[in-house]
């Protein structure tokens, strides 16, 4: 039975892809010089991924274009062991291994056209994005890299030469960076990727923008933080993009499950030119396409495909909602009480806590551990702050929930716990897990709502 669905859910992805076409997706206009586009990516090869072309299609056009890496790509073993030709790398060959990809991201962006001192190496840990976020926050309690051994960056080509590996320095990094730039687009990896690193850094990207809008008054840095345009590109959605492969001639359309979100999907068609750029700055990734080259090709289409949402806003007792992708995943295909469908926040009829509801595909199941995690930001900086006293540290915490409904979880935070006054904006992800013992106690999220923004209007 099991084989039987199996082979029923990648033969209805595969129909259904052969079905699609681009005519339901807006068209992404060709940049303009007056802009300025700011591209991170979580790891090097990335930004070459989501956004190659339209970022060869800036450089021809005159348009101004940074990109940054929030990582080196240090925690990808099986990568390093080829390259370092060790079967047993140890923290010095991942930071080797992570100097040559620094190396094969300055080749790439030569070959779209993007100029030296515009490629940003911020140096945070690989697959670490999230333990900053969640985790390390501050200075005095930095993460440590399982695969370098450092809890610091290693890297003399850096943004920040030894920045600690905590959430609040990473933040920092973005903060002093788009301050530097002032884009009027920034490009990245999108909430709902199944990446860790990747939804992560949407979460820093959005509270670094949110950051250096609330401090304007304070900085002096003009307005360009509240009309800067945010687009989000994907790279890692279950079995996505199909086919995999190089299909050149194929257009790339977003997974099944991302049409029916709160996600506008927007198609980019580069130039002739800007696809071959493209191509040529994704074989500089020697090191990536070695081992995924037929994945990494997948990208590799007659168009690029963006995506723009809009912040959830929380103003009183009617629900804000954001919705979620569903049935995109063999497991939550087969079981639905594992499928994340909708969060919705509102306030509570005495206007002192918030009220989060998650609405599942399927029923509500004891065989399924369900966990939501909320981070609130800090208030904005004061004079005072800016003059040289540290802003109060972003909140994050673990929210108890229970079933209110077959399908239905809910929890209630009391706005007290956020801080002497409520937050400007609350992130709140979602996790889906079997339940397990012992050393199967912390098994892989089979769902994850990533961190999504709701801005509180009150």
């Amino acid at each position: 039975m099991a084989g039987g669905a199996s082979s029923a859910f990648y033969l209805r992805l595969h129909q259904e892809a052969n079905r699609a076409t681009e005519s339901g997706l807006a068209s992404f206009p060709r940049p303009e010089r007056q802009q300025r586009l700011l591209v991170l990516a979580p790891h090097c090869d990335d930004e070459t991924l989501g956004v190659g072309a339209l970022i060869a299609d800036a450089r021809r056009r005159g348009v101004h274009v940074t990109v940054a890496f929030l990582t080196n790509g240090d925690g990808f073993e099986i990568a390093a062991q080829r390259e370092m030709r060790d079967v047993a790398v140890n923290g010095a060959e991942m930071i080797r291994f992570a100097q040559k990809r620094q190396a094969e991201a300055l080749k790439a962006m030569h070959l779209l056209g993007v100029e030296p001192s515009d490629v940003v190496f911020l140096g945070y840990p690989d697959r670490g994005l999230k333990a900053l976020w969640e985790k390390n926050w501050e200075r005095n309690n930095p993460f440590r890299s399982p695969f370098t051994a450092c809890d610091h960056s290693p890297y003399a080509q850096a943004f920040s030469p030894r920045t600690p590996y905590s959430g609040s320095a990473l933040l920092s990094d973005l903060e002093r960076l788009m301050r530097s730039v002032r884009p009027t687009d920034v490009f990245v990896t999108h909430p709902a990727d199944d990446h860790p690193d990747h939804h992560t850094a949407a979460a820093f990207t959005q509270a670094a923008l949110q950051s250096c809008a609330d401090h304007l008054g304070v900085a002096g840095d003009g307005a360009w933080a509240e009309s800067v345009k945010v687009h989000y590109y994907l790279i890692h959605r279950g079995d996505w993009p199909i086919p995999q492969g190089a299909h050149p001639d194929r257009p790339l359309l977003p997974p099944n499950g991302l049409a029916t979100t709160d996600t506008n999907g927007r198609s980019y068609v580069p130039s002739v030119d800007a696809l071959a750029a493209k191509r040529r700055a994704l074989e500089a990734y020697r090191s990536q396409t070695a081992v995924m080259g037929r994945f990494l090709r997948s990208f590799v289409r007659e168009n690029e495909m963006f995506g723009e949402m809009e912040a959830a806003h929380v103003a009183g007792r009617t629900p804000a909602t954001v919705l979620d992708a569903r049935r995109d995943d063999l497991v939550r295909y087969l079981d639905p009480a594992t499928d994340v469908s909708a969060m919705s926040v509102s306030r509570t009829e005495d206007g002192k806590a918030l009220r989060v509801f998650v609405t599942l595909r399927g029923p509500v199941s004891k065989r399924v551990r369900y966990s939501l995690l909320l981070r609130a930001s800090a208030p904005p900086l004061s004079d005072a702050d800016e003059r040289g006293l540290s802003a109060p540290p972003m909140l994050h915490t673990s929210l108890p929930v229970r079933a209110v409904g077959a399908r239905v979880l809910q929890t209630t935070v009391p706005l007290s716990t956020l801080g002497d006054e409520p937050p400007r904006c609350v992130w709140i992800a979602a996790e889906t897990r079997w339940r397990g013992t012992g050393r199967w106690r912390n098994l892989p999220p089979l769902d994850r709502f990533g961190y999504r923004p709701f801005l509180l209007n009150f």
